[in-house]
């Protein structure tokens, strides 16, 4: 299980510096593979991590807007 809570920590500590394409290309995916985890801490860990990406997709959406 840590196996699968090691990439976790690592999606949400990297998709702070990523482009929205680079989170939506090779993030998603993953935590689409993890949300069905036997494990009750790996699937709360995906939503924590979901929740954090479209925190961060958001942010730079609006930091896209604003500059423009």
């Amino acid at each position: 299980y840590l196996n699968r809570l090691t990439p976790l920590f690592t999606i949400q500590n990297i998709s702070q510096n990523c482009p929205n394409e680079v989170i939506k290309s090779s993030f998603l995916s993953s935590l689409e593979t993890l949300k069905n985890d036997k494990v009750p801490n790996v699937r709360m860990n995906v939503a924590n991590a979901c929740k954090d990406l479209l925190v961060q997709l958001k942010i730079s959406t609006e930091n896209d807007k604003s500059v423009s």
